[in-house]
């Protein structure tokens, strides 16, 4: 956890004798200047638990007031007892998907369908949900909400260390104030994704390529998108492996025809610990034991796709793709349906522009390393890959539910932090309307309105 400790509250620089004027109590000082001094209270006071606890109260409070608004008829909302109150909480973030994870945490997979579930999120949930007495709901949000806390700490720490802790301040605000960021406090598995992925880039870039591939395999554990964390750890393998590095140097003193000791030098910088390739089959080999479990548990071993299907998700290749985003287009256009327009250009978005742009930064002006752009653009082949088909039972929108499987995208935020420091007036536009996205999109979700 220290290592995550990246920037402390100015509390802690304060002279003791200015506190012990205020406070009058030299005993009470001393002892917050030790809780200070140590790791819990520097982990407390560090800017990104600051802006979680923020978030969280943000998040307590527009619940609070939904529920104060929308309570039965049979009972006026300031007079509820406490055990009401929460009870009416839990049932506002328990939407939609939320449904199934507390199914499978509950009851386990009991058709074929919830396969497309990863385990690892329902498991903690059950975890958490004994010594809560059994309130699964609860548990599941007191998951989602320690993994946010965690996803904001190692996010920041992964910024500061690439772009240093002027743009990590930057970029975390813009992923706590994303207009798809509530997930992360929701009974969904988005929290645990965003931590595990996240710390295990972090730990790849840090070298700690066997910590790396051990958080990836839980990646994979979570959503069927955690195979791709291969691609940034597999980049991080190879320019830490003397022979590709002898071989990149070899084809560069052949096109310069100059002598290099780029090798000796990058391989003493980042050394790569024998057998550290092995921690990438950690990955696979956590999807074929979940595969293993399907397979014992009700005979599919491919579950998990068969689960897909029932969104009406298909592999299709990507000019049919491009035809299905035309008749979607022509049907909402023909119904009016301009929720569904909007929804469908915003997947556009997400999906051909942003992806190339972070390309672009990462090999022309070299703002990322290529290992996070690929990672970036495998995430959005995927999406394109996948498509719903339109339809009167799925709506009209192609790529459903793209906007929240792009919140672990870090290499966009990573990107957009640094924006600050060359627009910063583009950066507070941007800043200003997340929030105002997040606010509607947080108060649609407790409405039941599906957001995607």
């Amino acid at each position: 956890m220290k290592q995550l400790i990246t920037d402390t509250d100015d509390l802690a620089a304060v002279e003791p004798a200015i506190l012990e004027k205020h406070s009058g109590k030299p005993g009470a000082t001393r002892w917050l200047q030790r809780f200070r001094s140590a790791r819990a209270g520097a982990l407390l006071g560090s800017f990104p638990s600051r802006v979680f606890l923020l978030a969280l109260a943000f998040y307590i409070t527009l619940t609070c007031l939904h529920i104060w608004f929308y309570g039965t008829a049979s009972a006026v909302p300031g007079s509820w007892p406490l055990a009401d109150w929460g009870a009416a909480f839990t049932s506002a973030w328990r939407r939609f998907d939320s449904y199934f994870f507390l199914h499978v945490a509950q009851r386990g997979y009991t058709n074929q369908g919830l396969g497309a579930f990863f385990p690892l999120y329902p498991l903690l949930a059950r975890l958490f949900a004994w010594p809560l007495a059994g309130h699964f709901t609860l548990a599941a949000l007191l998951v989602s909400w320690l993994c946010a806390w965690g996803s904001f700490l190692w996010f920041y720490r992964l910024a500061a260390r690439e772009c240093g802790t002027r743009v990590a301040r930057f970029a975390l605000l813009l992923l706590a104030l994303c207009p798809v960021s509530f997930f992360a406090f929701a009974p969904y598995s988005e929290s645990l994704f965003l931590l595990v992925s996240i710390g295990a880039v972090e730990r790849a870039r840090a070298g700690r390529l066997w910590q790396a591939g051990a958080l990836a395999a839980l990646g994979m554990l979570t959503r069927p998108t955690g195979i791709l964390l291969l691609l940034p750890l597999a980049w991080e393998w190879a320019r830490r492996s003397p022979t590709i590095l002898r071989l990149s140097t070899r084809l560069k003193e052949r096109v310069t025809r100059q002598a290099s000791s780029e090798v000796s030098l990058a391989v003493a910088e980042n050394p790569l610990p024998r057998l550290a390739w092995l921690a990438l089959g950690l990955v696979p080999l956590a999807l074929l034991g979940y595969m293993l479990f399907l397979k014992l548990h009700n005979g599919n071993a491919l579950a998990f796709l068969a689960g897909e299907s029932a969104w009406h998700r298909h592999v299709t290749l990507p000019w049919d793709t491009v035809g299905l985003f035309g008749l979607a287009f022509q049907q909402t256009w023909q119904a009016g349906d301009y929720t569904a327009l909007i929804g469908n250009l915003l997947d556009l978005l997400l999906v051909i522009p942003l992806p190339a742009w972070v390309l672009y930064c990462a090999i022309r002006r070299k703002q990322l390393w290529l290992g996070a752009a690929l990672y970036q653009l495998a995430l959005t082949l995927m999406l394109i890959a996948v498509p719903t088909m339109p339809g009167p039972t799925t709506g009209e929108e192609v790529l459903l539910s793209t906007q929240r499987f792009m919140l672990p995208a870090f290499p966009l935020f990573l990107l957009v932090g640094q924006l600050e420091t060359r627009h910063p007036w583009l950066y507070r536009v941007l800043l200003v309307v997340s929030s105002v996205f997040l606010l509607l999109n947080t108060w649609n979700f407790l409405n039941n309105v599906f957001i995607a």
